[in-house]
């Protein structure tokens, strides 16, 4: 391990690597109401529903009992926008050696696809459980637990041998305070909630990622 100070950067994705959010893409190409499924996510995020209520409110929202299939979700999912600069950022970083790693709620189809375009080769996101058509069950493979982002990163530590007070969190929302607590520098980009520009070291009210890269290179 090298002398500088700070040798991994996390980041989101939703909000922070793409403009859109896993969910809101998926809302948008089906023409489905995103802002009620929006107050249901977060009512499963606060543990105030289960996973099994989310879904049959889910289903609610579809309007069938079947949810499209999976080469139509990845359509839907192909319509994200990249951060401004995103791809120069990153390059940026992983020029001068920073471990950059991606770890979202999402779905893993869109993280390989944002991974992909970036060159991340981190990432650490959830699943589609998909029956023997390629149409999803209604259920996840967990990887990322709601509110348990922190879990990911002390497994992450652990096996690369660097200090959480190394690493480098950039977010966006209260989904992300939690990756802020034991972290060596917080970074909230263009903040959704009060809660996380307030525990930020550094707010960046843009959308330009070139500002955050340059940001740490000269940290």
């Amino acid at each position: 391990m090298n002398n500088r100070k700070y040798n991994v950067v996390v980041f989101d994705m939703d909000g922070t690597l793409i403009k859109e959010s896993c969910w809101e893409l998926i809302h948008r190409y089906f023409n489905l109401d995103w802002e009620r499924t929006k107050k249901i996510i977060e009512k499963y995020y606060y543990r105030k529903i289960s996973f099994s209520k989310l879904l049959m409110e889910g289903k609610k929202i579809w309007g069938q009992n079947k949810f499209p299939h999976i080469t139509q979700i990845e359509k839907a999912l192909s319509t994200y926008t990249l951060m401004k600069n995103a791809k120069k950022a990153i390059t940026k970083l992983k020029d001068k050696n920073y471990l950059v790693i991606l770890i979202t709620y999402g779905l893993d189809i869109l993280a390989k696809k944002v991974a992909k375009d970036l060159g991340i080769e981190h990432i650490y996101a959830n699943e589609l459980e998909l029956d023997e058509e390629g149409y999803p069950t209604g259920k996840q493979k967990i990887h990322v637990r709601a509110g348990k982002k922190m879990e990911i990163l002390k497994k992450i530590s652990k096996k690369i041998h660097i200090p959480l007070s190394k690493f480098i969190v950039v977010g966006d929302s209260k989904y992300d305070l939690e990756m802020f607590n034991k972290v060596g520098f917080r970074i909230a980009l263009n903040p959704k909630d009060r809660e996380i520009e307030k525990e930020a070291d550094v707010v960046i009210k843009t959308n330009d990622l070139l500002e955050v890269a340059n940001l740490i290179l000269n940290l």
